[in-house]
């Protein structure tokens, strides 16, 4: 029989590879959807105070199964939040799912296939299993122009870098 002691240094050895197997941060970083991803908009035929977003799929693969959720970030009265149980804390959302994007493709995405205003203050994520997510946020600029911006959850986030652009021009 094998007594303790002698199995320590061999589990001592072993620990370290173990732990290093179960490490996430040694697999490489997904990339960004917006690698395959390009997004614009236009204004909505039915509402133009509204907007259509335009996925593209710039690769060339199809991509299926990519998960929108969509956010109405602006705040709501405390008072109102707490009477109306549909509002939520401050954000209403609603989910959709593009089913495939071959490559090349543009999906036009708006009220009628997700039921939801795409409006200022609204947030999209947008997911897929190989990709990390990524936010589109419309808002309205300084000149209370409608505006869209990638890669930022949040109007501040979107306002600087508006800023920054019309700075740098």
């Amino acid at each position: 029989m094998t007594s303790k002691s002698s199995l320590r240094p061999f589990v001592l050895f072993l620990l370290p590879m173990l732990i290093a197997a179960c490490d996430d941060s040694s697999r490489p970083a997904k990339p960004s959807i917006t690698t395959v991803l390009d997004f614009a908009w236009r204004a909505s035929l039915a509402d133009k105070d509204t907007a259509v977003l335009i996925m593209t799929n710039k690769s060339n693969v199809s991509l299926e199964n990519i998960a929108m959720k969509l956010e109405d970030q602006t705040t709501l009265d405390l008072e109102q939040a707490s009477k109306d149980d549909s509002a939520g804390l401050y954000s209403r959302h609603a989910e959709f799912t593009v089913q495939r994007l071959a490559p090349g493709a543009k999906k036009e995405i708006g009220v009628l296939e997700t039921g939801w205003l795409l409006k200022p203050d609204t947030v999209i994520t947008l997911s897929h299993e190989s990709y990390e997510p990524e936010s589109v946020y419309f808002y309205l600029n300084s000149r209370g122009k409608m505006v869209m911006s990638v890669g930022y959850a949040s109007k501040k986030g979107a306002q600087l870098t508006e800023k920054l652009h019309e700075i740098f021009k």
